[in-house]
């Protein structure tokens, strides 16, 4: 089920990074699989170089019952 930018309710947000790994934290309202793209420097919005590195293609998993607003 694809996601749109509506559905991201925080982040992406960098965990961890070193020579071999890359941890990112990112809160949806909805599950999804996810797929980490890293690009070296700064990117224009609409181009599309090839990323450096991408990483496989994760489930997202639920750690809270889903919130709404009132």
């Amino acid at each position: 089920m694809p996601i749109s930018y509506a559905d991201v309710l925080a982040g992406s947000m960098v965990r961890r990074v070193d020579r071999r790994t890359a941890a990112v934290w990112i809160a949806l309202a909805k599950p999804a699989q996810v797929t980490l793209k890293l690009w070296e420097g700064l990117q224009e919005g609409d181009t599309v170089p090839s990323p450096l590195a991408t990483g496989a293609a994760v489930a997202t998993r639920r750690i809270a019952p889903r919130f709404t607003w009132h």
